[in-house]
């Protein structure tokens, strides 16, 4: 079961939307069941509890399958962010 931590960024300006792509993923079909969420990491601009507030707002959303390459983290939450944020995933 592929795993991994990835960083999405709402950027310098806070907004209410990231997302990041994922690369690197050789075995991945379209049909994989592809889930990304976040733990209490901390990053350079943003805590541990930055990082719990922000997983109990909003869902991290994957798709945009590409076979033998990867996929899309997408989220979009109800208020603006800004920065970092690391954002851990898995598929099978």
């Amino acid at each position: 079961m592929p795993t991994g931590t990835a960083t999405i960024n709402f950027g310098a300006t806070p907004t209410d939307y990231a997302s990041v792509v994922i690369t690197g993923q050789a075995a991945i079909v379209s049909g994989s069941q592809v889930e990304a969420f976040f733990m209490a990491d901390s990053t350079a601009g943003n805590t541990a509890d930055e990082h719990m507030l922000l997983a109990s707002e909003a869902t991290p959303v994957c798709g945009d399958i590409v076979a033998a390459t990867g996929f899309t983290i997408h989220l979009r939450t109800p208020t603006f962010w800004g920065g970092a944020f690391s954002i851990r995933w898995v598929w099978v």
